[in-house]
């Protein structure tokens, strides 16, 4: 039996119960079922007391009832932010934007950390659901026409699923691989995405702008954990057509768009892990020996990139083994391999996320290399997002970082944040020099020049 909370007393008597309640399942509703958590507002709060089975609705705005107040939905996130125990619940990067607050735990990493996939399907509707949702078009507030108690057939049947991951997989709670996927990863993007992308009227998808906003939505259940899109593709937007102009600053003329992305970053995260250094860069130092010259022209040089990633991903030739650096990366694919044919898994250097033999299949070794250096390079890169967000917040700077492209960070800068501002950043990705960097400035995402 579910209780609705919809009066002053029952709320807070509802509230006194929840200090003391244990761990519990928390599923907010938003009015639109298809907007961007961040641009939505809360319809319902459905809360499931894990140890007692007590379930409860707290209504925001919904019609078929009467609604608690914003003073006491400014009261129960202020319970939520200060909660002590566990608080499950399903996309977390939605539910921080809607509740404001980040110590939650996301039910389906537990189940994609401890199996490297998504075994349960929780993207759920029941009849009534499916039946508004094709009915009605998507700017409508469809989850206030749809009635409480179909709501609720719905919430009763994600619960029990999200019950039984969370019974499967609560021993993989205290380990860092899932910390770092739920508190880092999550955390981050869910930060970033919050931004929001101003765009001006040439963007041509009109129903996803919102005040000139547009919301990036990435999907972090990928087989390797390299970040896809979820909706709009803003990671593979076309470099040369123009569908990159209509991404702008949303600080005017005091605002311009940097781009700021890795050279080489593959091999130079590899050479960490090895421990093998570069004299200039690697497709320098590659190209004198594959052209026996010490210079090399513009063309050499492009080869050489060529010949490199050729030789990287296609399976190291025993002729390359005269660089050292690849003997070095020969010897450690065949350690991955074995690894993961032996152990059923390898398993990340930063984030010790596993990649499963059972998800992946059965591979040779340069392409399970290439698989496990998308996860590294993901998981760099997420590091190096949470520093640009540390940054900027704790120096107070007015710009934004808005979106994330496999090697590459598109910041929204605010010039009067100045030079300084920059180098922070620029500071933050490098990582003590290691991991070199190219930097783009313009007025959008289309026209950026070096600097």
């Amino acid at each position: 039996m579910i209780d609705l909370i919809k009066d002053n007393e029952s709320f807070t008597l509802f509230i006194g119960e929840l200090a003391n309640v244990g761990d519990v399942i928390i599923l907010p509703i938003a009015e639109y079922k298809d907007k961007h958590s961040t641009i939505n507002r809360i319809s319902f709060i459905y809360f499931y007391f894990i140890s007692t089975k007590l379930e409860y609705i707290l209504p925001f705005n919904h019609p078929d009832c009467d609604n608690l107040s914003v003073k006491e939905f400014s009261i129960l996130l202020n319970e939520i932010k200060t909660f002590k125990n566990k608080i499950y619940v399903y996309n977390k990067k939605s539910t921080i934007a809607l509740l404001q607050t980040f110590n939650l735990i996301d039910v389906e990493s537990m189940e994609y950390y401890k199996y490297g996939t998504l075994k349960t399907n929780l993207k759920i509707y029941n009849n009534i659901v499916n039946f508004f949702k094709k009915k009605f078009n998507e700017k409508i507030k469809l989850n206030l026409v749809i009635p409480l108690l179909k709501h609720f057939e719905y919430l009763t049947e994600l619960k029990n699923k999200l019950i039984s991951i969370i019974d499967d997989c609560k021993d993989i709670l205290d380990e860092s691989g899932f910390k770092n996927i739920n508190d880092i990863s999550i955390n981050t993007f869910a930060t970033m995405e919050a931004n929001g992308i101003y765009v001006n009227k040439l963007f041509k998808n009109g129903v996803l702008v919102n005040d000139n906003y547009v919301y990036s939505d990435y999907n972090l259940f990928t087989m390797t954990g390299r970040p896809s899109s979820n909706g709009f593709n803003f990671i593979s937007l076309n470099k040369k057509n123009g569908d990159r102009k209509p991404f702008v600053s949303r600080f005017g003329n005091n605002g311009r768009l940097i781009y700021m992305d890795y050279r080489a970053r593959h091999i130079y995260l590899i050479s960490n892990i090895i421990d093998e250094k570069f004299e200039t860069d690697p497709y320098t130092d590659f190209g004198k020996v594959f052209f026996g010259k010490d210079v090399l022209t513009d063309e050499e040089y492009a080869e050489s990139k060529k010949v490199t990633f050729n030789v990287m991903y296609g399976g190291i030739p025993d002729e390359f083994k005269v660089i050292p650096f690849f003997e070095k990366t020969k010897k450690y694919m065949m350690e991955l391999h074995h690894a993961y044919e032996v152990d059923g898994f390898i398993t990340t250097p930063l984030f010790k996320k596993k990649l499963y033999k059972n998800t992946l299949g059965k591979l040779k070794p340069s392409k399970l290399f290439n698989y496990y250096f998308q996860a590294v390079e993901t998981e760099y890169g997420i590091e190096a997002m949470s520093k640009i967000l540390k940054v900027l917040k704790e120096n107070k700077y007015d710009s934004k970082m808005i979106l994330y492209i496999y090697d590459g960070f598109l910041i929204d800068f605010k010039l009067s944040d100045g030079v300084d501002a920059r180098e922070k950043i620029k500071n933050a990705l490098t990582k003590d020099n290691l991991y070199p960097i190219s930097t783009y400035f313009g007025s959008n995402y289309h026209n950026l020049v070096k600097v």
